[in-house]
């Protein structure tokens, strides 16, 4: 493995030159290694970014939530709440991926942003919690869409009972299928992200009308809108309003993803932000949307409690329509592009782990970073990524929680990453921010990182909460079980191997 190099180096950023330090080792990230071709142009980057939050899917699963949590309006007024502080977020990566477009994603952006002393270390440590997070997303990915599908044989076979392993066999399934895709269908990905935006444009309006049409009667704005209902156990209204919350943080997802697809689209320094932009816009309209038509057409809430559908967006269509073909109709809208994005899910996330391990955090680098270029895909990475998803679905099996706790950790682990290059830039007054195609001005970018910080923590303290009070074994949230023990093997994994291997190792002209 080639050695690193200390070299001097001269920066130009927002607060002038930085000048030569002999004193201090470079740390130089992969930006590029033209081994992944760039089969997304402009238009597919954009389809791509809209469905690969799957916030549609998502939020369906997550109405139970918001109702126990609030009711309505936190779901409601959530949305736009955690559109605008995400937005922040959003802003961030928007303009860290115009000026450092890379695979790592994230972890390019922490090693330039905290500059030559830190950047080795917080480029490893968001890597690797990004990593630990993006081993649990697509299993949280999984379980939503065979909850959906056991749910639309529900509908349909109204005697029919399905169980949790029946789930579990269709999880695995699905996972085997994502494989068999990515391994012989990777270039079609950009058509499938296509025909998924489609599905999720179109079935919005239809979704709209046919809830609106078939709905024999409406609930009253004022319990939309502004009626408070708390079904948590606990006493503090805040508690429960937090707890709300989480549909619709489930619902946005993370954003940096499409961040880790930077060498699949051409021009990324410029397409990346108008990526993240219509991610963004794209998910709070499906999700404003979809949440204000499921809640006006549902009046009885006792009716989803009791409901038996693995999917509790079944009993919300059965109810306002009461009509199963109509419901089924509605569920397979919801199930179209969730299936199509599935694969797109899988593929951002191959690419996140990817663009981590080819530097060398773990050892055998070369076997980690190979790709298949007739596949183009990161071969080792994808069978790993493939054998974790099938172990972690006994975690579903094993524990009723078992999707709060995937999809949680997951998100904890994002969040935390985000702050080891958050936190830096804050700090260091974005002194090693370069210049990209998208722009921020500096007190407002300083604005942004601090406000995305804050979010950021408090989203981690979110996703620690218990679901419900008073707390038993059977309740109980283990995510922050997760959050203890990944900082420890990160910083493991840093000090035996990342601080003498983690190979940074193309050189920062990107900055300038």
């Amino acid at each position: 493995m080639p050695a690193i190099m200390a070299e001097k180096l001269s920066i130009r950023t927002e607060g002038g030159d930085v000048s030569p330090n002999e004193d201090v080792e470079v740390v130089q990230i992969t930006s590029d290694n033209g081994a992944l071709q760039q089969n997304f142009g402009l238009w597919t980057f954009s389809a791509q970014a809209v469905v690969l939050s799957g916030s549609w899917a998502f939020a369906a699963t997550a109405l139970t939530i918001a109702i126990f949590g609030g009711g309505a309006p936190v779901a409601i007024w959530g949305t736009i709440g955690i559109s605008f502080c995400l937005g922040t977020v959003v802003l961030c990566l928007a303009e860290y991926g115009s000026v450092y477009p890379s695979a790592a994603g994230c972890t390019y952006i922490a090693s330039k942003v905290a500059g030559p002393e830190w950047g080795r270390f917080c480029g490893y440590m968001t890597g690797a919690f990004h990593c630990l997070g993006g081993l649990f997303s697509p299993p949280a990915f999984l379980v939503v869409l065979s909850q959906l599908i056991l749910t639309c044989a529900n509908i349909m076979h109204s005697d029919y009972e399905p169980t949790r392993w029946q789930v579990f066999l269709l999880y695995q399934f699905w996972n085997i299928m994502a494989l068999l895709v990515l391994l012989y269908g990777s270039r079609i990905l950009p058509l499938l992200s296509t025909i998924a935006f489609v599905f999720l444009a179109g079935g919005l309006f239809l979704t709209i009308g046919l809830l609106v049409g078939f709905s024999p009667a409406r609930a009253e704005s004022h319990i939309v809108f502004l009626d408070f209902y708390n079904l948590t156990g606990f006493e503090s209204p805040i508690i429960c309003a937090m707890l709300g919350l989480l549909g619709p943080i489930y619902g946005f997802g993370p954003p940096h993803f499409i961040l880790n697809m930077a060498e699949d689209v051409k021009n990324p320094a410029r397409n990346m932000p108008i990526a993240l932009a219509a991610q963004q816009i794209g998910s709070t309209i499906m999700l404003l949307a979809f949440y204000i038509a499921a809640y006006y057409t549902v009046l009885d809430y006792n009716l989803l409690f009791e409901s038996t559908f693995p999917s509790i967006v079944g009993a919300v269509y059965l109810e306002a329509t009461h009509n199963r073909a109509v419901t089924m109709f509605l569920l397979v809208i919801v199930l179209a592009p969730a299936f199509f994005a599935c694969f797109s899910y899988f593929l951002a996330n191959v690419r996140l782990l990817y663009g981590f391990t080819r530097d060398g955090p773990l050892p055998k680098r070369d076997w980690f970073s190979k790709v298949d270029t007739n596949k183009n895909i990161p071969i080792n990475i994808l069978y790993i990524s493939t054998f974790i998803n099938f172990l972690l679905g006994f975690v579903y099996l094993a524990s009723r929680a078992g999707f709060s706790i995937i999809l949680g950790s997951s998100g904890i682990f994002y969040a935390g990453g985000y702050l080891f290059f958050l936190v830096p830039t804050i700090f260091n007054r974005r002194r090693y921010m370069g210049n990209g195609h998208f722009k921020l001005p500096f007190s407002v970018g300083m604005a942004c990182a601090i406000f995305a910080a804050l979010y950021e923590l408090w989203t981690m303290v979110v996703y620690c909460l218990p679901p419900s009070y008073p707390v038993t074994a059977e309740n109980a949230n283990f995510t922050p079980v997760f959050l203890g023990a990944g900082p420890l093997l990160s910083l493991a994994g840093y000090y035996f191997h990342g601080r003498e291997h983690f190979q940074l190792k193309h050189q920062l002209e990107g900055i300038h």
